[in-house]
């Protein structure tokens, strides 16, 4: 059998490939990770202080994976003695008792979640720092938190900690697949594996491009602010909101509560804005950003204990493919070959069991969970089909 360095390299330090790092070196296995940048960096979709952990999805794709996500960050926290996630109750809004209220209540009570609805008169009673005329809202119990800049940290700890090997500021320049993985760097490295995993973010359409995978993956900027608070204190205890502006699931406003930064609500717009390059992801911050934009008069129309204007803007970068397609799968001709991309600003939450999966198949192991429909077979049509 042809020798190898390490049994797996995982290209991309964010959260989904520290994950996976994470899971194999806790296994026993070799494994090396590398990243282009020095980390930590605030490049690409994992930096930030939270994201939201919730259930259920009307998605199936997401619906059934959550409840184990829920377990391994749990398990994660335990093992590294530290906490990571912090219970919260998140407050959903839509226009009406439409086709996301129906089919999201309908879910939780199935999943016999802890969920109450709420008339307009019950949200302005119990919470007066947002004004939902004219909308429906209901209040769920259940939902978490995640510590995002921590949680990534942590993962690479408890990966170093169990054997593994980071390289940072370290440039993947080519792979030659095969039986043996053989991964090219700017710093002279050659680094030969059983398997390698791809987690390579917004950078995903260049690199599969040089495996002859030609994917309709575009890197979105998104814009998320911080608005102080007129009263301190005041937006501390808040619920988690997530505010749908129209009659579709795609289009959602989230709220955060003024934890991260005293005295500053964390909003952004869940919607794919600014295509962007991720070489040049700041060239053009200068120009008007339309979800800031649309941020701001949310706020005017319906946040009234806020300031009007965002005192800290933070980039961070979606990948999506056009219907917010996850993509977890092996290389059509190179099953050694594990890759997943196009998050579509999903991939932290999930990156617990998406980690577990790429560890398996990269190894040659049948996935755990059952990634048919993550698979983006599907998107490569006769022409961009690999070929050997």
């Amino acid at each position: 059998m042809a020798k190898y360095d390490y049994e797996c390299v995982i290209i991309g330090a964010g959260v989904v490939g520290s994950s996976a790092a994470y899971q194999l070196a806790g296994h026993g296995h070799k494994v090396l990770l590398l990243d282009q940048f020095a980390l930590p960096h605030s490049r690409g979709s994992s930096h930030g202080s939270v994201r939201i952990l919730r259930y259920p999805y009307t998605d199936l794709r997401h619906h059934q994976a959550m409840p184990e996500q829920y377990e391994m960050w749990h398990e994660l926290e335990k093992e590294a003695g530290t906490q990571l996630t912090h219970k919260i109750s998140m407050l959903r809004v839509t226009p009406t008792k439409n086709e996301v209220y129906r089919l999201t209540f309908s879910l939780i009570r199935q999943s016999q979640l802890a969920c109450l609805e709420l008339s307009e008169a019950q949200v302005k009673e119990k919470y007066p720092f947002l004004d939902i005329t004219g909308r429906a809202a209901f209040l769920q119990e259940e939902c978490l938190t995640i510590d995002a800049h921590k949680a990534v940290q942590c993962l690479q700890s408890q990966f170093v900690k169990n054997g593994g090997v980071i390289r940072d500021n370290e440039k993947v320049l080519k792979i030659e697949p095969g039986p043996v993985v053989t991964v090219h760097t700017n710093k002279g490295g050659c680094y030969r594996a059983k398997g390698i995993i791809l987690a390579p973010g917004t950078w995903a359409s260049g690199l599969l491009k040089s495996l002859g995978l030609n994917l309709p993956i575009k890197a979105w900027r998104v814009n998320v602010c911080y608005f102080k608070e007129k009263v301190p204190e005041s937006h501390r205890k808040i619920p988690c909101v997530m505010y749908h502006t129209d009659e579709g699931f795609e289009k959602v406003l989230i709220v955060f509560p003024s934890r991260e930064y005293p005295g500053l609500v964390k909003i952004n717009y869940h919607l794919r804005w600014d295509e962007v390059d991720p070489e040049c992801r700041d060239l053009e911050a200068s120009k008007t950003q339309l979800d800031i934009e649309e941020i701001k008069m949310f706020v005017k129309e319906r946040m009234p204990a806020l300031e009007l204007e965002p005192v800290l803007v933070e980039p961070c970068l979606y990948t999506c493919m056009p219907e917010e397609d996850l993509l977890v799968d092996t290389h059509p001709l190179y099953k050694n070959i594990a890759i997943a991309c196009a998050m579509s600003g999903k991939g932290f939450k999930m990156a617990p069991l998406i980690g577990k999966v790429l560890g398996e198949m990269a190894l040659g192991k049948p996935p755990s969970f059952d990634t048919s429909l993550l698979s983006f077979k599907r998107f490569l049509s006769t022409t961009s089909r690999p070929k050997l």
